[in-house]
């Protein structure tokens, strides 16, 4: 990211909290959530009857610092957990990609007439103008080689988004047929690229934070 002309910030640890997230989240190029996301499905045991969970945004987030002891929080602190409601209050209406690298962070449900409802949909309501994310788990050595290709050949080559995620997806299947491997989508096409508005791919050139 600092060679292509850009400031980094990197949370992690005890640092990678909720708080941190949306109060930076807003003014940034590319977000990048490397950290475990989930989607509860209608059948998971705890959703049936509970009122809040007709609401889809809200059977699925992203876990963040101290979310293993978010039972402990007191009422109107931050658990750890970002829902996809919280998650479609952030301020991201400049926000060119948001990028999800951990397992299956572009499922959804879908709901007759009105689409996927998941993280995706969430960051499409707080403006982000694309969502990368996976539709299965990803190991992490895939997930990390993808990710590089996609960020090198996006932001040092200049390419379209679309371009990029094709780039990557490529490279690890040209990479497992060298090692005689077996190219079973499943190890190289796990990660999808959303578009979420009509200025979902412009350029990164200048790209500033």
């Amino acid at each position: 990211w600092r060679t292509a002309g850009g400031k980094a910030e990197k949370l992690e640890g005890a640092l990678a909290t909720e708080a941190a997230l949306k109060s930076g989240a807003g003014g940034r190029r590319v977000l990048h959530l490397a950290t475990h996301g989930f989607f509860l499905a209608s059948n998971c045991a705890g959703t049936h009857g509970d009122a809040r969970h007709e609401n889809l945004l809200l059977r699925c987030g992203l876990a963040f610092a101290g979310a293993n002891d978010r039972a402990q929080a007191e009422v109107g602190e931050e658990d750890g957990i970002l829902t996809g409601e919280e998650a479609g209050s952030l301020r991201l209406e400049g926000t060119e990609w948001v990028v999800l690298s951990a397992c299956e962070t572009a499922i959804g449900e879908l709901r007759a007439s009105e689409g996927v409802f998941g993280l995706r949909r969430a960051f499409a309501v707080a403006g982000a103008r694309t969502v990368i994310g996976s539709l299965w788990p990803v190991d992490d050595a895939t997930s990390g080689r993808w990710m590089s290709v996609l960020y090198r050949t996006r932001l040092r080559e200049g390419t379209t988004t679309a371009a990029a995620v094709r780039e990557a997806d490529l490279t690890l299947l040209r990479e497992l047929r060298a090692r005689g491997l077996a190219t079973h989508p499943h190890d190289w096409a796990g990660f999808v690229a959303a578009p979420l508005s009509p200025h979902g791919d412009e350029d990164m050139a200048g790209i500033g934070e």
